[in-house]
């Protein structure tokens, strides 16, 4: 319909609209009215004759008539990230749509339209660990891609799965016992729970004797086997919803503040979770017990209490009923679950075996005792700061130079002894081998009973 006979209509419409007439600063009214109608009806035309890259148009009429905005346009109105950091270095991906992942390039490519990469980021380079400064793990790159850009060579999709995905790292520090539960285990079960088991876990890097290690405890995670996605060459695995990294806040702990904290992911509710995989009878250590039962964490190879049979004596005397316990790579992980939940409390040397607080009842009391070599700090992120979230109680004890071996290999003014802290800033291999690897303590007794003394008055309480 042209202006003018828009105008000339308007003028019919004048004379006979309900038979009153109008005057005339009504009629300019009218045709600002119409004018608008007209320029409005042109715009929404011409939008709805559009197609995206695929040729879809951008409004699409349902079957009862009705007219919605198609998934394109929705993708362009969300502009989203996907991909940053969840906490400080660790790598995390969030992703949606046609997601198809090739292995054999380590590429997880992300379909989209040419409107929603504009003024974005188009590939990130991902290492799918929570400490992204460790070493020799395989990168992955996440790489946003046009359905009309030929240049990428995307393949079509192999397999189509129905559930979402997340792609992490076995590698890293998963050899340490404390390093499976705080950068893989408690960070799978937060980045897994909002998919309650219906999810596909990708491994790269994947280690057998891990997955063997902690089948029981992964399989509370998903209900499918994890796959080995390096071994995946020649697929295409397409999924709609796929995380690439894990969700890692701090050691073992998470923020109230997270928002998976709002869906029931929390440090006690793990604790349950292992209860119910072990089997384990105890949620509350007896309080007020005449003889509540102390665990002493040993070590046969590095950071021995040389005079432990004297530890364990003191502690006898205090009325503690004693139990000494060593873990290694070859303990039967569920047996020495039940061991430790059957004890009120757990003292030991700053290392892995501490990690086995996490079957102590609530209620219960930990005792780090920390070498020499001011490494206070992360003594306390490893195992000072988490039993709080645990609902556990924690005791530390610091290792004099006189009950270090460190103070009979070097005088008392060497700086070794004296200023520690100078020598953090060097490798990690020097520190571990200088105050983690060469040192073993002979503990004061008269001294560590004040201690004891503290958690039999806990535990009374």
């Amino acid at each position: 319909m042209t202006k003018a006979n828009l105008i000339s209509r308007l003028k019919i419409y004048r004379k006979s609209f309900c038979g009153i007439k109008l005057k005339g600063i009504s009629l300019i009214w009218w045709l600002i009215l119409s004018l608008s109608l007209w320029s409005s009806m042109k715009t929404l035309r011409n939008y709805m004759s559009q197609t995206d890259d695929e040729g879809h148009s951008n409004f699409q009429s349902s079957r009862n008539g009705a007219v919605s905005i198609s998934k394109t346009t929705e993708l362009v109105v969300k502009k989203k990230e996907w991909c940053g950091n969840i906490s400080g270095d660790a790598n995390f991906c969030d992703l949606e749509g046609d997601i198809r992942v090739q292995a054999d390039k380590a590429t997880i490519f992300l379909m989209t339209s040419n409107e929603t990469i504009l003024n974005s980021t188009r590939s990130w380079d991902i290492k799918p660990y929570p400490r992204f400064y460790v070493p020799n793990l395989r990168h992955w790159t996440v790489k946003l891609v046009r359905y009309n850009d030929k240049d990428d060579n995307v393949s079509l999709c192999t397999q189509n799965h129905n559930n979402p995905s997340i792609l992490f790292s076995m590698y890293g520090h998963s050899g340490n016992y404390y390093h499976s539960f705080s950068d893989l285990l408690f960070p799978l079960y937060i980045t897994s729970f909002e998919f309650q088991g219906d999810v596909d876990l990708l491994a790269t890097d994947y280690r057998v004797s891990w997955v063997t290690k902690f089948q029981d405890i992964l399989s509370r995670f998903t209900r499918q086997p994890i796959l080995d996605i390096d071994k995946e060459n020649g697929k295409i695995h397409c999924y709609k919803k796929m995380f690439v990294g894990l969700k890692f806040y701090r050691d073992l702990l998470i923020d109230q503040s997270a928002p998976e904290y709002a869906l029931g992911v929390s440090m006690p509710n793990f604790r349950q979770l292992l209860r119910d995989t072990y089997l384990l009878e105890r949620k509350n250590a007896t309080l007020g017990s005449v003889n509540p039962r102390l665990m002493i964490v040993t070590r046969t190879k590095t950071r021995i209490i040389i005079n432990q049979d004297e530890v364990a004596q003191a502690a006898r005397e205090l009325g503690f009923v004693v139990v000494l316990a060593e873990a290694d790579g070859s303990t039967n992980l569920s047996k020495f679950a039940q061991g430790v939940n059957s004890c009120d409390a757990m003292v030991g040397i700053h290392g892995a075996g501490l990690t086995n607080m996490l079957f102590l009842p609530d209620n219960g009391v930990v005792i780090q005792l920390i070498p020499l070599g001011g490494i206070e700090w992360w003594a306390k992120v490893d195992f000072g700061y988490p039993p709080a979230g645990m609902n556990l109680r924690y005791l530390e004890y610091n290792i004099t130079t006189n009950e270090s071996t460190l103070g009979k290999l070097y005088p008392s003014d060497h700086p070794f002894l004296t200023h520690p802290e100078t020598f953090h800033k060097a490798k990690w291999e020097l520190i571990l081998k200088l105050y983690l690897d060469n040192q073993n303590f002979t503990i004061d007794i008269e001294r560590f009973k004040h201690t004891l003394v503290k958690a039999m008055e806990l535990l009374k309480n």
